[in-house]
């Protein structure tokens, strides 16, 4: 409840970053499932632009939100990891097919565990679509244990699951993002004395602490 009032208080800034990002995953899902034939130096590239993006993005919103959520620092650490790891896949275009998908499923199982811990927040919050976070979160999971178990995954096969997995994360994102905007909107419609009223109860709870 202290996490929900916390966050209505204030709303959520910038809720549509996950949206973007979410909308480059699914670009990157859909490139990579319809050309098979793209060189495994051309798709390195490209995920890592994406993940630079993503990185960015999710780095940007978590402090943007670091006082309105709860869990903003490890929306920071997945955007920081999500981050090097496109610097590294930038730096280093040569990467093997068996290499690629071990970076790719660590990531996507990392996203994936948080995914499932925003779908906790989300119920928290009163969301009542949470479950479908889960799902997303759950299936993610699933497809980067394929990528970690089977690097050994090869050519067109290899592909189909990387372009399965970024179609997932980016298809939690866009449900995430849209999650967060109704939030957001639940925060508008608070009553500005509500919102003072919070204000000095936690202002009184602190002094009250203090003493």
């Amino acid at each position: 409840m202290a996490h929900f009032l916390k966050l209505i208080s204030k709303g959520i800034k910038y809720w549509y970053l996950p949206l973007i990002a979410g909308i480059v995953f699914i670009l990157i899902a859909i490139w990579t499932l319809v050309a098979p034939g793209a060189t495994y130096l051309a798709l390195t590239f490209l995920f890592s632009f994406g993940f630079i993006f993503s990185g960015a993005t999710e780095i940007a919103f978590s402090i943007s939100n670091r006082d309105e959520m709860e869990n903003w620092g490890w929306v920071l650490a997945l955007g920081i990891v999500t981050l090097i790891l496109g610097f590294v896949l930038f730096l280093n275009p040569g990467l093997s097919a068996i290499s690629l998908a071990l970076y790719i499923g660590f990531l996507a199982m990392l996203r994936s565990f948080a995914a499932i811990s925003n779908a906790v927040d989300m119920r928290s919050y009163g969301i009542k679509n949470w479950g479908w976070l889960m799902f997303f979160g759950i299936i993610g999971v699933l497809f980067s244990l394929v990528l970690i178990w089977n690097p050994l995954l090869a050519g067109l096969t290899a592909l189909i699951w990387t372009g399965l997995t970024f179609m997932t994360i980016g298809i939690f994102s866009i449900f995430f993002s849209l999650q967060l905007r109704k939030l957001h909107k639940h925060a508008e419609k608070v009553p500005e004395e509500v919102r003072e009223q919070f204000e000095q109860l936690k202002r009184d709870i602190q002094e009250r602490l203090e003493d």
